[in-house]
């Protein structure tokens, strides 16, 4: 073969290979084996557009689907109420804090003391009492937080703090002028009675009276230069409620309701009495005598809130009845009791008392936006047994020899609470 020759066949060969890879850049549409004539009729849906997707996708680009399992929402909506409480305690009432004296039918009001085993008028004085005392005014916060059903009916928690209120008085003595028993005794008994007295003069005084190894006596511990008693009383509590509301209707709604509820009131009363020897200069006698008690209130309650709800304007009242047990605590404590350097001594016990109570508490709602309420309202309360520190201590003297001159008892009595509330409220 030529040398043209072979020029001209490998030119050949090289214009049908760049036809052939010009073709396969560009295909068209592959021939179907089986479609044409005498073959069955194609299917008219077209096949699915070619994509730069693979058929497979990454797991963060499922599309998420409806869980139909686990938990499902139980609360439609709720609500959070914040209020300033201005509330009164009972007072501790007229308690004389000392034992009954004998001879002496009122040993509350001013009475001539004598020496020992004398008609010798050594002092004019009295036993102090709590009637003076008074726990009013108290304050404090309580936060309610509330919550409605999607399956009907409301539970609220709710949970309140008063202060710590303090009471009490105190009286210098050593300030007061002296008095004269003879005036005393003129006054008391009038003119030619023979009743003994003593010329001069004698201090007034706060007394402490006391038994006699439990028994009647005169027995009296005496305060001439001071008496102070401070009354230290805190309350607190919570609650939580469930109200039913298939009774409820647009403006008139009646919620019957059933709950659980604590209460914890402790209270404390301190006596702190100043006594000078005259006979022997500069020996003082600071004697105190120190009372605790602790009341826990726990139980159930039931009750309804019968109220009337508009746009703008709702008011109520909620009445319970509790039924509740008392696990109380009380002791006494006393230092220098009887004379500088004498024991100290402390009792104290625990017991539990089933007891009942009621609360009654009137509202009145101002909606102010959708969201937004002002809220005043007016709170009762009752309880019927609780033990309170002025009346758990037995003034007893069991003579210098026994280390044990105080003592401590359990006396239950009822009480009330009421008071005022004001705050706000936001629903959610």
């Amino acid at each position: 073969m030529t040398r043209a020759r072979c020029y001209a066949l490998a030119f050949m060969v090289g214009v049908c290979c760049l036809g052939q890879t010009q073709a396969f850049a560009q295909p068209g549409p592959a021939p179907q084996p089986g479609y044409g004539p005498g073959y069955p009729v194609p299917p008219t849906e077209a096949p699915p557009p070619m994509g730069t997707t693979p058929w497979y996708a990454p797991a963060d680009d499922v599309e998420p689907s409806i869980n139909t399992f686990g938990p499902q929402a139980k609360i439609n909506s709720w609500f959070m109420r914040v209020e300033y409480l201005n509330w009164n305690i009972g007072s501790p009432g007229n308690v004389p804090l000392g034992a009954p004296v004998a001879g002496v039918p009122n040993y509350t009001k001013p009475f001539l003391i004598f020496a020992p085993n004398t008609q010798t008028a050594i002092a004019y004085g009295e036993v102090p009492t709590t009637d003076s005392m008074r726990l009013t005014d108290t304050s404090g916060l309580q936060l309610t937080t509330g919550f409605d059903l999607i399956d009907g009916g409301q539970i609220e928690v709710s949970a309140f703090m008063l202060g710590k209120k303090q009471t009490g008085f105190s009286t210098n003595y050593a300030q007061i002028p002296l008095f004269d028993p003879a005036q005393i005794l003129f006054h008391q008994f009038g003119i030619g009675t023979g009743t003994p007295g003593s010329q001069g003069q004698v201090p007034v005084v706060a007394a402490t009276s006391t038994l006699a190894n439990g028994q009647l006596s005169n027995h009296l511990f005496l305060y001439n230069q001071s008496f102070a008693a401070t009354y230290i009383s805190q309350l607190w509590g919570g609650e939580a409620n469930y109200l039913i509301d298939d009774y409820a209707s647009d403006t008139l709604q009646f919620l019957p309701l059933i709950g659980a509820r604590y209460i914890n009131l402790t209270e404390h009363l301190n006596q702190i009495g100043v006594f000078a020897d005259q006979f022997n200069p500069g020996s003082i006698t600071n004697t105190a005598i120190q009372s605790m008690t602790m009341n826990n209130l726990w139980g159930g309650q039931i009750g309804f809130r019968a109220q009337v709800v508009t746009k703008y304007i709702e008011f109520g009242a909620t009445p319970k009845l509790m039924v509740l047990g008392n696990t109380a605590v009380s002791g006494v404590d006393t230092q220098n009791f009887r004379f500088a350097g004498d024991t100290p001594t402390s009792a104290s016990d625990v017991t539990t008392k089933f007891t009942f109570g009621g609360e009654l508490n009137g509202f009145v709602n101002l909606n102010i936006t959708p969201t937004f309420t002002v809220r005043g309202g007016y709170t009762l309360m009752w309880i019927n047994q609780v033990t309170r520190p002025n009346r758990d201590i037995i003034y007893n003297d069991n003579g210098n020899s026994s280390p044990i001159g105080i003592g401590q008892q359990f006396v239950f009595h009822d009480i009330f609470i009421n008071g005022f509330n004001f705050g706000c409220e936001l629903r959610f």
